[in-house]
């Protein structure tokens, strides 16, 4: 017994190479989305940190996107040599600051953007696959 067996064939050899091209723009687009995420904790942190001398709201750094396409990442800290008491300002609840701010600073910038995140990414994903 015989069996014919009919079907359509392709060389998936352009649509590997369109594959390869959206991953790494989608890559790119990530890290741009993850970056803009970043600056915006920045600037929402630094506008919520309380000033004495003003060398903790300058402490502010963001850095990356660092990372591949399976896991990426950007890092806003506060502190270093110039703000040493930076973690001391985040945690105390009970401290008044006559010039502004609260503590909690850092933590509420990256906790209001939670809301949106999924939006920035998914605009990312929408950018790459055009």
């Amino acid at each position: 017994m015989s069996v014919d067996r009919t079907g359509i064939f392709v060389d998936s050899t352009a649509l590997n190479a369109y594959l390869v091209k959206v991953a790494k723009q989608m890559e790119e687009e990530f890290g741009k989305a993850l970056r803009e995420v970043g600056s915006i904790v920045m600037k929402n942190s630094k506008a919520d940190t309380p000033v004495d001398t003003g060398a903790l709201r300058a402490s502010h750094r963001l850095s990356g996107p660092e990372g591949s396409k399976t896991m990426m990442s950007v890092s806003v800290t506060v502190g270093g040599p110039s703000a040493l008491y930076a973690t001391y300002v985040h945690e105390d609840l009970n401290a008044k600051h006559p010039k502004g701010g609260h503590a909690k600073f850092l933590e509420n910038a990256v906790m209001s953007l939670k809301p949106i995140f999924p939006v920035m990414l998914a605009d990312a994903i929408r950018k790459a696959t055009k």
